[in-house]
């Protein structure tokens, strides 16, 4: 744990993405893609290790580096001439940064300090530096909106505010997690934030600007110090450490037995992770791999692990929608990618007999789900929706609810069902789980409908 407070310079760290997306719960991974993941490597800030990047538009990001720069575009993909640098911190290194909109950024730095700015593009005039941590590193930071920011040192502390450029007398510090130090964090919505910790540990509030108490520590990671986490919604999460192991979660604060712990990169040390999605998550390593997936809850061989930047260490990636990747390194380079991850053709994934036609479809389509029998029998599909944890503490958990059932009878081979056979109409925006028996065996996969 020493050796990666000292390292912390060199290498730091909504509901709905549109379109049917398909959450693998049980079986194999994603197909292979039809063509290679395309990254390309450009100096923007040479001689500089770049910290951290957040995007919060395809028109719009912003980096952040160990001189206390922020570098700018608004044009990611053209290339090193479109970044421009502005010294905004003085000399001290920025750890990480949160853009929640166009028109606010809030990066931190190495001396507890939050460094904003409602013009990101701008000189260093426009960005304005508050001490708001004493002299504790503030290593990582989420904005889910302009009136919420979370960040999170190295002594178990998050600080918060609702009012991120009101000044000093607006930001709260809590301590939270004992002596661990806490390295990412990640709010998908102003009612749950998910941090990390170097001890393996996840820790979740459904009021991130509450008290010690409204913030819970589980162990999901055993002795693996956990270093980025990207929640693309409130019932999603992927973390990653630094044993190559991705750490997921469809309930985030349903306890350890919620997580799941997959090897997706050998030995390498995964230092970030973005999902723009809940069907694309792109993880960045220190030997210059970005590993992306099109289904984050997918055993091992749904992640692909690609050299995308020789020898330099990648230390945090911004996906702001599944076409457009933005990683930076520990050499001062920006690596673009407007495919980090090609989904298959025909289908998104096959579980246990049981999938999702690919395809775009959204409210009052029809879902299409292929299910594959090895001989004549009698099929139910059941559809669940998720309910989301509501009250405070227990008194309603996250759960799925049914909301319709078709029985048909099977022949041999190729079934296909489809949702319309259910008052498709009642099937609002939202994440379903759909189950389909047949033979005696149950197979599950889960899906989103875009409103």
């Amino acid at each position: 744990m020493k050796d990666a407070k000292q390292g912390i310079s060199h290498v730091v760290r909504r509901w709905f993405a549109g379109a049917v997306c398909l959450l693998a719960w049980i079986g194999a991974g994603a197909a292979t893609a039809s063509t290679p993941p395309r990254w390309t490597v450009a100096p923007v800030d040479v001689a500089n290790v770049l910290n951290g990047v957040s995007c919060p538009s395809t028109s719009l990001c912003v980096a952040v580096d160990g001189r206390g720069a922020v570098v700018s575009t608004t044009s990611p993909t053209r290339g090193a001439r479109a970044w421009t640098a502005a010294d905004a911190d003085a000399g001290n290194p920025l750890l990480g940064v949160s853009c929640p909109s166009t028109l606010l950024c809030v990066a931190v730095d190495e001396r507890g300090d939050v460094v904003t700015s409602t013009d990101p593009t701008g000189r260093a005039r426009a960005w304005t530096v508050t001490d708001v941590d004493g002299t504790d590193p503030l290593v990582g930071v989420s904005c889910p909106t302009v009136t919420l920011c979370v960040a999170v040192n190295l002594e178990g502390d998050v600080v918060t505010s609702t009012d991120p450029t009101g000044g000093a007398k607006t930001w709260t510090v809590t301590h939270v997690d004992g002596s661990n130090s806490l390295y990412g964090v990640s709010c998908p919505a102003a009612f749950l934030c998910t941090a990390v910790d170097g001890s393996g540990d996840v820790v979740t509030s459904t009021t991130p600007t509450g008290r010690a108490s409204s913030w819970t520590v589980t162990h999901v990671d055993g002795s693996n110090s956990l270093y980025g986490v990207s929640c693309p919604a409130v019932f999603l999460c992927v973390a990653v450490d630094l044993d190559g192991d991705v750490v997921r979660s469809i309930d985030p604060t349903g306890g350890a037995a919620a997580w799941s712990v997959t090897r997706v990169d050998g030995s390498n040390r995964l230092t970030g992770v973005s999902c723009a999605s809940i069907s694309l998550c792109a993880a960045v390593d220190s030997t210059g791999h970005a590993v992306t997936t099109t289904n984050p809850t997918g055993r091992a061989g749904a992640w692909t692990a690609a050299d995308v930047d020789g020898e330099d260490s990648l230390g945090g990636v911004s996906c702001v929608v599944p076409s457009l990747c933005i990683a930076v390194d520990s050499s001062g380079h920006v690596v673009t990618s407007t495919s980090p991850a090609v989904a298959a053709p025909t289908h998104v994934d096959e579980v246990a007999g049981l999938s999702v036609l690919a395809g775009t479809v959204r409210f009052g389509t029809p879902v299409t789900f292929k299910i594959t029998l090895l001989a004549a029998a009698r099929i139910t599909l059941q559809v669940l929706r998720y309910v989301p944890a509501s009250g405070r503490g227990d008194r309603e958990k996250a759960h799925y609810t049914s909301v319709g059932t078709i029985t048909v009878s099977g022949k041999d081979g190729l079934n296909r069902l489809r949702l319309d056979r259910l008052d498709r109409h009642s099937l609002a925006a939202g994440s379903y789980e759909a189950e389909v028996s047949a033979g005696g065996t149950a197979h599950q996969v889960r899906f989103t409908i875009d409103g």
